[in-house]
C-alpha cells in the first residue's frame, strides 16, 4: 500500500468460514462508487487482491461489500500451520512458492497466538494451479492446512 493513499475499511460476510463471520479489508476509493481492494483476504472466499468492487455504507455507517465488478487477476491461498511448526518453517516452504509469483501476509490462527496463518497471494501470470499442488502436498504431510480463497482463471 502506498503510505499516502487514502484507504477505507469494507467488512465482507464471510458465511463459509470457521472463524469469523465478516472480514474488514483495505480498499481504495475510486470515487465512482467502486473500490479497490488493498490486502489478501484471510477468511473472505471468491475475493483476491486488487479485485474491484461495490460497496454501500449500512445503518452504522460501515462500507458494506455488494459485489466484485472486475478481478484483478489474482489467486488467493491459507496456509494454516500446525502446530509445533514455526515461521521458519513456512519460510522453507514460501521459497519454492516465491518463484511462483507469490507473496503473503502473515497472521495467527483465531485463538493460538502459537499457529501462524498465511494469506498467499499469487501474481497474474503465475500458475496458480501449480502453486495450489505444492500446497497439498505439504498439506499431507500434516505440517499446514492449506484452503482455497480464489482461484484466478
Amino acid at each position: 500500500m502506498k503510505k499516502n493513499e487514502d484507504l477505507v475499511k469494507i467488512v465482507f460476510p464471510t458465511p463459509q468460514s470457521k472463524y469469523y463471520a465478516q472480514e474488514r479489508l483495505w480498499a481504495a476509493e475510486n470515487g465512482d462508487g467502486t473500490y479497490l481492494v488493498k490486502n489478501s483476504p484471510w477468511d473472505v472466499f471468491g475475493l483476491s487482491w486488487k479485485d474491484l468492487v461495490t460497496a454501500k455504507p449500512d445503518e452504522t455507517g460501515d462500507l458494506v461489500f455488494q459485489k466484485v465488478v472486475k478481478r484483478g487477476g489474482h489467486s488467493t491461498f491459507r496456509i494454516r500451520m500446525s502446530k509445533g511448526t514455526s515461521h521458519e518453517d513456512f519460510l522453507e516452504l514460501f521459497a519454492e512458492l516465491m518463484q511462483l509469483g507469490c507473496t503473503y501476509e502473515q497472521g495467527y490462527v483465531e485463538g493460538d497466538k502459537s499457529r501462524f496463518m498465511y494469506a498467499l497471494d499469487v501474481k497474474p501470470g503465475y500458475d496458480a494451479e501449480k502453486v495450489w499442488k505444492i500446497l497439498t502436498k505439504h498439506q499431507e504431510t500434516e505440517c499446514c492446512e492449506v484452503e482455497k480463497g480464489y482461484l484466478a482463471r
